[in-house]
């Protein structure tokens, strides 16, 4: 008896957490704003970039191993994935390196409820090497 009891219980707590299970979603297109870009040269991270403005669209609902998870595109040009883990979002995409070489542009903030917060980092990985970092400023979704 104490068994079925239990076994209640638990079927109750699990359908009590499904029901509150997150259903937003991250669909949309988001501008980020880079700033304070600095990137790699012989002397370090002393090379500084423009604040440039870019335009990240998410695709959610692809489960690729996460809940949030599924397609990015940046500027219509560079295409990726992205994943919400522990409340935090990446995207990653991927780009042309120097020297024609493959590399990785990433993009991190906090996220929640289909939110991604406004203040997050970027930064492009070639070779196993940080080679640009930068502030990224997430706009709202539909923001671009």
């Amino acid at each position: 008896m104490k068994v079925l009891a239990m076994i209640a219980a638990l079927s109750a707590a699990v359908a009590a957490n499904a029901a509150t299970a997150d259903s937003s979603s991250y669909t949309g297109n988001w501008q980020i704003t880079l700033t304070h870009d600095l990137y790699l040269t012989t002397k370090g991270y002393t090379g500084h970039r423009p604040k440039s403005t870019h335009c990240v669209v998410l695709t959610d609902g692809l489960n690729f191993g996460r809940p949030h998870s599924g397609s990015a595109v940046l500027d219509r040009q560079y295409e990726g994935d992205f994943q919400v883990i522990n409340g935090n979002i990446v995207i990653f995409l991927d780009v042309q390196g120097s020297g024609e070489e493959p590399a990785s542009a990433t993009f991190t903030a906090r996220a929640r409820d289909g939110n991604i917060d406004q203040n997050g980092a970027y930064d492009i990985i070639q070779g196993g090497t940080s080679y640009e970092l930068a502030n990224a400023t997430f706009g709202a979704n539909g923001s671009c």
